[in-house]
């Protein structure tokens, strides 16, 4: 079968024990692959982690948070991994170092990027958009505005200026 195979991919330079070993251990191939996310599929190797228990504790941490809607600075993954081998009970010695390059990798591996928030997004707190909010739809109701006759002009003054 390497025979095969070599002939039309020289590059592979396949031996036949080698697709011995394949073949016998397809079941452990098969259920490494359907048990790996997505991300990991496309990998050439299969990546070995230094603490695999608290590192999937931080991904499904992560994930959650994420569907949440929540937002996570750097930071804040770090103080959680930092919380996770607490949990576990990690000796201080086998802790990681964690730097911007451990943090930069951790990310890229759970697809997370570096967005800022700008602007009113940023600024706004939660309890003054609720005090406003309650305002404006007692003086809409007060005054008897219709839906039609009310605009959103944040921004607006400063196309006619």
């Amino acid at each position: 079968m390497a025979d095969h195979f070599n002939k039309i991919y020289p590059s592979l330079q396949l031996t036949q024990p080698l697709i011995s070993s394949w073949v016998a251990n397809e079941k452990k191939w098969w259920a490494m692959y359907k048990g790996s996310k997505e991300s990991e599929r496309s990998a050439k190797r299969v990546r070995q982690m230094e603490h695999p228990d608290v590192t999937e504790m931080l991904e499904l941490w992560v994930s959650k948070a994420m569907e949440d809607g929540l937002i996570l600075p750097g930071e804040v993954i770090c103080q959680k991994w930092k919380q996770f081998t607490d949990i576990t009970g990690m000796p201080d010695d086998e802790r990681l170092n964690l730097s911007e390059g451990w943090l930069t990798s951790f990310k890229a591996r759970n697809g997370l990027k570096n967005m800022k928030r700008h602007g009113e997004a940023a600024s706004a707190s939660t309890d003054t958009i609720q005090k406003e909010r309650a305002q404006i739809q007692e003086l809409i109701q007060k005054e008897g505005y219709e839906l039609q006759d009310i605009f959103n002009a944040d921004e607006t003054a400063l196309f006619y200026a």
